[in-house]
């Protein structure tokens, strides 16, 4: 199978359009259903409603199976970089056992709509849905991935340069991603919530979408790990202002939030541990609402110029790691007193040790962004 170029680069001018997000219906429960057979479950979320898009007919002709009992593609890795091989998806399989790429950036007969795969309901491999800054306008014409029937993809999910992607919320029914959930290099999506998604095996990352305001992860209850954002990167959670984590009761990997300009909070009321890292980096609002968090594996709040208490960690008595210079928790540059600090440091239990520095401003930490990011 070809590989994906992930070396593509964007350049995107002009402003941004703040749009009305659409309202809120409800959608039923799905069925979950690997390719192997195993594993169902449920989603209790509110979805957007269905909506008309063109009038066409989004059939694609002749379509083989139901997700019930998916009909396997022939071929174990499928690359499909044509309108004509999307539109023939349908007439052939609804599911593919290995891995699926759809490369939207090509030159001869380019991809200009996906829905000859709306029947698609399962990938067991990763699953690549990529495009490039001269792509045509998919990934459809509402501005959104219309996959309703996708239900798992085994391994990682990455949706990748696509310049006219401005929603993702029409992947009602996806349940499960056994690797990694990326969302790279969409510099007008603004909206990316996955109603039913219970599981994210892997690591969920954004990085390069620059407009993004909301990501809601309403339904999961497992993550492998949150990274958003970076060091130094002033630009990906600079409109951000929702992290929706209602579920969630534990994070296997890293909870990394690097530079949110704009986010007030971070909430996760059913969480109790993170076998990784929690790392707040370089907030000007953001203060932590985690109640139940009892356990994590480091603690890194450095540069957040609204916490200036740690109560949103009441619950939490045990650092179980450290980094590569024995340090289980950072607490530096934040508005925090020094004896609100030390007293919470005096109250847990951690394998390496603790660093508290209150000489340091957030300000100096937040100069690597910009000068004014914070105004």
């Amino acid at each position: 199978m070809r590989s994906v170029r992930q070396d593509r680069y964007l350049d995107v001018a002009g402003g941004w359009l703040l749009v009305a997000l659409i309202g809120l219906g409800c959608t039923g429960a799905p069925l979950v259903r690997g390719v192997d057979g195993g594993g169902s479950g449920t989603a209790d979320d509110t979805a957007p409603p269905d909506e008309d898009d063109d009038g066409g007919d989004d059939t694609g002709g002749s379509q083989v199976g139901d997700c019930d009992a998916p009909t396997v593609h022939p071929d174990e890795d499928v690359f499909i970089d044509s309108q004509t091989e999307v539109d023939a998806f349908c007439g052939v399989a609804s599911a593919v056992s290995g891995d699926l790429v759809v490369d939207v950036g090509t030159v001869e007969d380019p991809i200009t709509e996906l829905d000859g795969i709306d029947c698609l309901c399962e990938v067991g491999g990763d699953f690549f849905l990529t495009g490039d800054s001269s792509a045509p306008p998919p990934p459809h014409v509402t501005g959104d991935i219309e996959l309703e029937e996708l239900r798992r993809v085994g391994g990682d999910f990455v949706l990748s340069h696509h310049p006219n992607l401005d929603y993702v919320q029409s992947l009602v029914s996806l349940a499960e991603v056994g690797g990694d959930l990326r969302i790279e290099h969409n510099p007008n999506l603004q909206v990316a919530k996955f109603f039913a998604l219970e599981r994210v095996g892997g690591t969920v990352v954004v990085t390069g979408t620059d407009r993004l305001l909301i990501l809601g992860l309403s339904a999961a209850t497992s993550l492998g790990g949150v990274e958003l954002g970076s060091a130094g990167d002033a630009d990906t959670l600079y409109f951000f202002v929702e992290l929706g984590l209602e579920a969630l009761v534990e994070v296997t990997g890293d909870l990394r939030v690097v530079g949110p300009r704009n986010l007030g909070l971070v909430k996760a009321e059913a969480l109790e541990r993170i076998d990784g890292a929690l790392h707040l980096e370089a907030a000007c609002v953001t203060t932590l609402r985690l109640p139940a968090l009892e356990s994590v594996g480091q603690l890194h709040l450095e540069g957040n110029c609204a916490l200036t208490d740690l109560e949103g960690l009441g619950a939490l008595t045990t650092v179980t790691g450290a980094d590569d210079e024995d340090q289980s928790v950072m607490l530096s540059a934040n508005a925090i007193p020094a004896d609100t600090a030390a007293d919470f440091v005096a109250g847990l239990s951690m394998v390496g040790e603790a660093v508290i520095d209150t000489e340091t401003s957030c300000d100096e930490v937040l100069a690597a962004y910009g000068e004014s990011f914070c105004d």
